[in-house]
């Protein structure tokens, strides 16, 4: 009995110290967070939400991927790929907390770390709806240049009150030369670049696009005219390593029509304008950063895809101009609304270096679909004057305005690893806030010729937006019949 007794007491004894032996030696599932709340080191709010996205995706994946050198029963190849990623970031944390495995660590300090959370976070793709907001613009100032050019070169009673106005030197051509007709075809050209500086949460990268369109246009009276245009865009986005830990690039293109009407009083006029835009967007993302463990090779990967857009641009112009003999001031107000969805997708991803070159890679994200909206309101005036030299009559142009936008809150890009979709994996990762206030200042002229030639000139800039510049020069001809 006695014996019985104290081989039982041994054996509780052995188990509770082999089960604390376990414990001890239990993976750790948490050490991204806890790093990243340590206050060990000052991690980025975008690297905070990639340790949380990696992280969640390592524990859902460890119970049926952990004990495996590959895929293998639940464990697929995709799968087994993402939890590799994973597993270095966890294993480089245990490190430099002195806690748990770490076999695969990068052996990284925190600042390492930190750029291999950003490498892996995929917070390029919140750039596609800044793009496809910059298309929408470029289709506004398309519009509005068209639509100054009808009003301050445009046959009917424009060009009628600017003839009864003393120019003093040569009357030249006479009204009936500069209005042959109703009808009006024109070919815009469009060209527009700029830069976005980086933040906490987005990329640096630049841009530059062109637009071309072609159009026609109807004046039903001296006052009414109604038109529409169709135009092809292409842009590229070049994202900028030496500002941003991030490389890579976009090319979107697509077509968009709009159409526009202009009614004018014997002061004021309104005018309105209705758009869409059909993008596609094709994205490269590259992934590069180092490992100092022999077991784990750098990494060096690129992530493609291609998606679609639609972009919905509305707007509605009043405004009463002032004339003093060739002088014009024209206070304006307007109200734009743009809509813009992206759809979701999946990349695909391959290593471009090392022993695994042209291998898949685990980098490659599947993308929700994204959405943005905004209402804006603008204030502008616009001064012009009025000169008719003997060959037709020119209208130089100056105009500012400012813009408030009711719609400043971030959006979120929600992507998961492919292949690897548990609840709770996600990767949330909002972009910046919208700047409620910012100015728009343009110039150019306007031209009409005898025999119904117009041409037009426009150069259209923004400021007080402290990340984002953009400029749009654009320019066409219109011919009559």
């Amino acid at each position: 009995m006695r014996f019985s007794f104290w081989r039982a007491a041994m054996i509780l004894v052995a188990s509770v110290g082999f089960m604390s032996s376990v414990q001890a030696q239990a993976v750790p599932t948490n050490s991204l967070s806890t790093l990243i709340n340590s206050g060990q080191y000052k991690f980025n709010r975008l690297e905070r939400l990639s340790a949380i996205g990696n992280e969640n995706a390592y524990k859902q994946l460890l119970p049926v991927c952990g004990n495996l050198q590959g895929p293998g029963a639940g464990c697929s190849i995709d799968q087994f790929r993402v939890f590799k990623i994973a597993e270095e970031l966890m294993h480089s944390a245990n490190e430099l907390l002195a806690v748990g495995p770490t076999q695969y660590s990068l052996r990284v300090d925190n600042e390492g770390l930190g750029f291999a959370l950003r490498w892996t976070a995929a917070e390029e793709m919140s750039a596609p709806g800044a793009v496809s907001t910059e298309f929408a613009n470029t289709q506004v100032a398309s519009v509005m240049s068209r639509i100054t050019a009808l009003r301050f070169g445009a046959s009917g009673s424009t060009i009628a009150s600017i003839s009864e106005q003393p120019r003093g030197g040569s009357a030249g051509a006479d009204d009936s030369e500069l209005s042959a007709s109703r009808w009006g075809v024109y070919l815009n050209g469009g060209f527009g670049y700029g830069k976005r500086h980086p933040t906490e949460l987005e990329d640096a990268f630049a841009f530059d696009g062109k637009n071309f369109t072609l159009g026609t246009d109807y004046r039903f009276t001296p006052r009414l005219v109604f038109g529409a245009m169709l135009g092809h865009d292409t842009q590229r986005v070049d994202f900028d390593s030496s500002q941003s830990v991030v490389s890579g690039d976009m090319k979107i293109s697509g077509t968009g029509v709009t159409l526009y009407g202009l009614y004018e009083w014997q002061g004021p006029y309104v005018d309105m304008a209705l758009g869409m835009q059909r993008m596609s967007i094709d994205s490269t993302r590259r992934i590069n950063y180092p490992s100092f463990n022999i077991n784990v090779e750098p990494v060096n990967a690129v992530a493609t895809g291609k998606t679609n857009s639609m972009n919905t641009v509305a707007t509605i112009d009043f405004g009463w101009p002032f004339n003093f003999d060739a002088l014009g001031i024209d206070p304006f107000l307007r109200v734009e609304y743009r809509n813009v969805k992206i759809d979701g997708f999946d990349e695909s991803s391959v290593y471009t270096s090392g022993s695994r070159t042209g291998m898949p890679a685990g980098y490659a994200f599947s993308f929700a679909d994204q959405s943005l909206k905004s209402t804006e309101g603008i204030v502008g005036v616009k001064l012009q004057y009025a000169i008719k030299p003997s060959f037709g009559v020119i209208v130089p142009y100056l105009k500012a305005e400012l813009h408030k936008n009711f719609s400043t809150d971030s959006f979120d890009v929600n992507a998961t690893y492919s292949g690897q979709s548990y609840a709770g994996s996600e990767f949330t990762l909002p972009s910046d806030e919208r700047v409620s206030n910012y100015r728009v200042y343009a110039g150019g002229f306007s031209m009409v010729l005898p025999h119904g030639w117009q041409v037009f000139a426009q150069y259209q800039g923004t400021s007080g937006i402290p990340y984002l510049g953009h400029h749009i020069i654009s320019g066409g001809v219109r011919g009559e019949f």
